[in-house]
């Protein structure tokens, strides 16, 4: 059976003389194509293999990219045991290295993925162990070995690294697997003659070398190949490639690589395949953390097996590289680099030094020219002919005074006068290699002054970078680069801002290339191609980079969903398959891919199992399937936090780790809705339910507060929902969310950049308005009630990511308050200022907060933070007005958030609480946020009061009637006696104090309502807490009758011991660390 892919059409089935052949594929297996239509003809291979194929695979592995056409005959196990590779001398040096570390992976395990990384975080190659020397051997047509005795260098551990022999397991290097003859024929390096004659007489693989396409990959591109793999007569596994490059040869031999390693045997094909575009790879151009070097050395060795052949040196933070330009790399920089310079050159990819001057640069100093070609001239030093001058990102105007002299403020004229000094210089020093330039307008099609200026001037060899309609664009037409080519009148090469999150640090673009047009490659030499920026997270780039280099080398035949799905089998162990696909899809929507996968489903699951009516939750009456459906998809997302370690990886894993933390959460907040809604469908039965309830309330709340922090925007409605949710968990507590701060702005948003991203707590992320505001346009604040405020901050402009523009912020404005919306306090003007802190007077009240434009503008406005401080709670109080104070030698309070968590926990499982400094978060309404209160150490007469918190009820609520007071303390974990080896605060009470409720109806006597110490009945533990989870606490007082109250109190007693004499009664004791989250009443109905 032959399977053909033609380029450039959809695959179909038909059957061969009259023998209806049907492909079923495993769901799930590696690297097959469960649903693709296949031309099925007869084998071009000339005479039937020497042995039958039962056993065999028949169903055609996926390659990404895919070739351009693969007829594939099925497979023969085993693994081979020793692979020969026999070419020319010259190709033997330049790919010697190369295929001695690439084509031993075709005996890693079946489940280790093909493109596991090769180096591991200290830099040294996957594995310790290498395969037996001699597994893989690169001989010229003299028979000597080009490197004989070199150890291979292999990808991931688990290869077999013994002798062959009978013992050795089948998978690794049998002595039953056959040994398999490569030859590499580069016909560039024989001027259209014979094929050698050095190689040893073989009538048998004569035919197959005289046979070889030659005319046909004369017409191709450099890099086509043509690949024979197959059996021939006399038995022997012979695998014959011919290029018209050493860089051809590599992909062939690397093509078939990876069909071995997905067969786990050895492949009869032939494959005939070229590139859709000449420059194909990655542009490390983001703004934030730049990659570290093991994470561009992984990822170099990576581009190969995907025919990327190009990598741009261009992170925006490395300082050399930009800010610092004009300094030469210390040794130690430079020493990483040339590592890196050393492995393109061994893997045949182009690297490209960019640098990006334009910030500070003299367009007319011969001086700043002479450092511009110093520091290229320390580049080529280390092995570097390939260059680019970037200038975006930066004002588009001249700074400099002998500039503005020169160049009569003409910004295009001026750059054009440095792109030629520096490429006529290039030209000279590495000819064949022309500069790549980024101009200033590099987003759109407009036909400006500027760009007429600089296209007009610039050398005709200047290749010029775009990226399309848009700094991230969605779609890429030919008619819209053909376009940029007349513009521009130069070559032009795509900057493809895909999948590249420096503008959104908080979220991650996992899914495939898409809107990128296949007649792009028809445009020929005016379009050279793609490189894509990838994100800051080196290791999950690589599966959307899999998917854009499926694209880049065969753009008629891409497929972005089979692609994608592919490159997961090409990534991951089978272990996290399913799960990284289940997370993946969750951060699948992107500028490029605006429809979310998963909108309806999740819909429908997350509102569909439960439904909220005012206090009460009901069922919804969907059917039991669809239930367990639900259940099914958030118990798998409470799972994915296991994900990290099965990913064999563990630099992914802590790239991936809070997303999985997210996503798992977010498990978990809808699994335990669910038993809160049987909770309370199961109706109070009792005291203990009541606080059952409450409890695990409160507990779902501080996890979606947490939650919230983590502020990774996810696919499905999952944000939008979970926060619905969370108001209707609140509301039978009297917590009401979403009363905290809100947006709020005249301006509209430009595209995705809206203004509820300056609440988000990120320095990196902001709102951007679509307009330059005019007088009296305002952006705002609403803080859901009247509350005091202490200062204002606003801070605009942004100074880096691909969006940076540190000059859009309002020039001129008035920061005014107000708490009903229609009078307003001016609290100040300010003039030139992108970041502002106002300080108000003690007692200042608002609800409303806004910054005022007070003249018209040309300039955008970028606002990355603006609010106040103290900030509104999450979640209020409906009732308000009420006073704590807290009375305690040693009253303490530490902020930041601590995780109610015990060895081996997982924090999935843990409560997170953030500790305030401010005692009055026992009345922020929200669960959340914890007091800790250190009574300190008591000495004096048994009954001696060592601490209480009181809350007082103000006159105005002297008639209120309450019905009872709820107390929510923090985790077990957190309520430990200093200096103690840490026993529960249950043992520490029973050991020598009391806590205790207790109220006042005249504000002097104090009754107590509820002991919490010795003999107390039991306090109630989270109901939705899972195995291990050290449980916070509840406690519900409801009083017989309906009281009018003055004051509450928690109140720490100490309590001597027992027959102790007096120096027991009297020695210091420490006082247990209690942490308080909510303490407040609640009032009965209305008669």
């Amino acid at each position: 059976m032959v399977c053909r892919w033609p380029r450039n059409q959809a695959l179909r089935l038909t059957a061969v003389s009259g023998l209806v052949m049907a492909l079923t594929l495993m769901a799930g297996s590696v690297g097959r194509d469960p649903a693709a239509e296949r031309v099925v003809r007869a084998s071009a291979l000339s005479g039937p293999p020497a042995e039958p194929v039962p056993g065999a695979s028949d169903a055609a592995p996926v390659l990404v990219p895919s070739p351009q056409e693969m007829e594939w005959v099925g497979s023969l196990r085993p693994v081979p045991r020793r692979i020969e590779v026999r070419t020319d001398p010259a190709t033997a040096v330049a790919l010697a290295g190369a295929l001695e570390d690439f084509l031993p992976r075709i005996w890693a395990p079946a489940d280790q993925p093909l493109l596991a990384p090769a180096y591991d975080q200290s830099g040294r190659p996957y594995p310790a162990e290498p395969v037996p020397s001699g597994a893989v051997q690169v001989r010229p047509w003299t028979g000597e070995p080009a490197r004989p005795g070199i150890a291979v260098r292999t990808a991931g551990p688990g290869m077999a690294t013994g002798p062959a022999g009978p013992e050795s397991d089948e998978r690794g290097t049998p002595a039953s697997g056959r040994e398999v003859l490569m030859v590499l024929v580069n016909l560039a390096r024989f001027d259209g003659g014979a094929l050698p004659d050095r190689f040893e007489p073989d009538p048998v693989l004569g035919p197959v070398l005289s046979s070889l396409p030659r005319e046909r990959l004369a017409a191709l591109p450099a890099e086509a190949y043509h690949l024979t793999s197959r059996t021939l007569p006399d038995g022997r596994a012979v695998v014959v490639a011919a290029s018209r490059s050493d860089r051809g040869l590599m992909y062939a031999a690397l093509t078939w690589a990876a069909l071995a390693h997905q067969v786990q045997g050895f492949p009869l094909v032939t494959v005939t395949d070229w590139p859709s575009f000449p420059v194909r790879g990655v542009i490390e151009g983001f703004y934030g953390p730049p990659w570290s070097p093991v994470d561009r050395l992984n990822q170099v060795a990576f581009y190969p097996w995907v025919k990327f052949n190009t990598y741009v040196y261009a992170p925006k933070d490395d300082p050399y590289h930009r800010e610092k330009w004009r300094v030469l790399y210390p040794a130690e920089e430079l020493e990483r680099l040339k590592s890196l310079v050393d492995l393109a050159h061994r893997y045949q990819v182009d690297l490209v030094f960019a640098i990006s001057p334009g910030l500070s640069v003299v367009f007319s100093s011969d001086s700043d020219l002479a450092a511009l070609v110093a520091k290229t001239e320390q580049m080529r030093a280390i092995g570097i002919h390939r260059f680019a001058l970037l200038l975006d990102d930066i004002p588009k105007a001249l700074n400099s005074p002998a500039d503005r002299e020169k160049f009569k403020n003409d910004v295009g004229a001026a750059q054009a006068y440095l792109v030629n000094r520096y490429a006529a210089y290039l030209r000279e020093k590495e000819p064949g290699h022309p500069l790549i330039v980024v101009p200033t307008e590099y987003y759109d099609l407009a036909n400006t002054a500027y760009k007429r200026s600089f296209a007009s001037r610039v050398a005709a060899d200047v290749i010029i970078y775009w990226t399309g309609v848009g700094v991230v664009a969605p779609v890429v037409s030919s008619e819209q680069a053909a376009a940029a080519g007349r513009l521009w009148q130069h070559p032009i090469l795509m900057w493809d801002n895909y999948p590249v999150n420096d503008y959104a640090r908080h979220r991650l673009f996992l899914g495939p290339l898409a809107g990128r047009e296949d007649r792009l490659a028809e445009l020929g030499p005016s379009f050279l191609g793609f490189t894509f920026n990838p994100m800051n997270e080196a290791e999950a780039s690589k599966l959307p980079l899999i998917t854009a280099a499926g694209y880049a080398w065969n753009a008629g035949s891409y497929q972005p969903e089979r692609a994608w799905e592919a490159a997961l089998v090409l990534l991951v162990p089978p272990a996290a398959r399913h799960d990284l696909e289940l997370l993946a899809r969750h951060y699948w929507t992107s500028e490029l891919n605006r429809e979310d996968p998963l909108q309806d489903e999740v819909q429908r699951w997350l509102m569909g199992r439960a439904r909220v009516t005012g206090s009460e939750l009901s069922g919804s009456g969907e059917s039991a399937g669809a239930a367990r459906e639900a259940e099914a998809y958030f118990a798998a997302l409470e799972g994915l936090v296991t994900l990290p370690e099965r990913l064999k990886n563990p630099r992914l894993a802590s790239e991936l780790a809070p997303y999985v933390e997210a996503l798992a959460l977010a498990g978990r907040l809808a699994r335990d809705y669910y038993r809160l809604v049987d909770l309370a469908r199961a109706g109070d039965e009792g005291k203990l339910e009541a606080e059952k309830e409450w409890q695990v309330r409160a507990d779902w709340l501080t996890r979606f507060s947490y939650w919230q922090t983590l502020d990774h925007p996810m696919g499905g409605p999952l944000d939008e929902i979970l926060s619905q949710v969370s108001a209707r968990v609140g509301e039978p507590l009297w917590l009401v969310s979403g009363r905290g701060i809100r947006a709020e702005t005249s301006l509209a948003a430009y595209e995705t950049f809206t203004v509820d991203r300056m609440l988000d707590g990120r320095d990196d992320t902001f709102f951007w308005s679509n307009r330059g505001p005019g007088a009296g346009d305002w952006i705002g604040l609403d803080l859901g009630r009247v509350v005091p405020v202490q200062e204002i901050y606003l801070e605009m402009g942004s100074t880096s990511g691909s969006f940076a523009r540190p000059n859009d912020y309002l020039a001129h404005f008035e920061i005014r308050i107000s708490a009903d919306g229609e009078t307003w306090q001016k609290v100040g003007r300010y003039d030139g200022l992108p970041r502002v802190r106002a300080e108000l007077p003690p007692g200042t009240m608002a609800r409303y907060v806004r910054a005022v434009a007070v003249a018209r503008q040309t300039n955008w406005v970028q606002v990355r933070e603006f609010g106040v401080r103290p900030r509104p709670a999450a979640f209020d109080l409906s009732v308000d007005g009420l006073e704590v104070v807290a009375q305690a030698p040693e009253p303490a309070a530490t902020a930041g958030v601590t995780w109610g968590q015990g060895p081996g926990q997982s924090p999935l499982t843990a409560l997170p609480l953030r500790y305030e400094s401010e005692i009055g978060a026992v009345l922020d309404g929200n669960p959340a946020t914890a007091v800790r209160l250190v009574p300190g150490s008591s000495r004096g007469h048994t009954e001696d009061l060592a601490a209480t918190l009181t809350v007082r009820i103000p006159g105005d609520l002297a008639s209120t009637r309450w019905e009872g007071i709820a107390l929510l303390l923090g985790p077990g974990d957190e309520t430990k006696a200093p200096g103690t080896a840490g026993q529960p605060l249950a043992e520490e009470l029973r050991d020598g104090f009391s806590l205790s409720l207790e109220i006042t109806e005249d504000g002097e006597n104090w009754t107590g309502v509820r002991e919490l110490g010795a003999g107390a009945p039991p306090v109630a533990a989270s109901a939705a807490s899972s195995g291990g989870e050290l449980p916070s606490r509840a406690v519900v007082v409801r009083f017989e009758r309906p009281r009018v109250l003055a004051g509450y109190r928690l109140a720490w007693r100490r309590r001597a011991p027992e027959n102790a004499g007096l120096a027991g009664r009297y020695a210091p004791v420490p006082a247990p660390l209690v942490s308080v989250r909510e303490f407040y009443p609640f009032p009965a109905a209305p008669e």
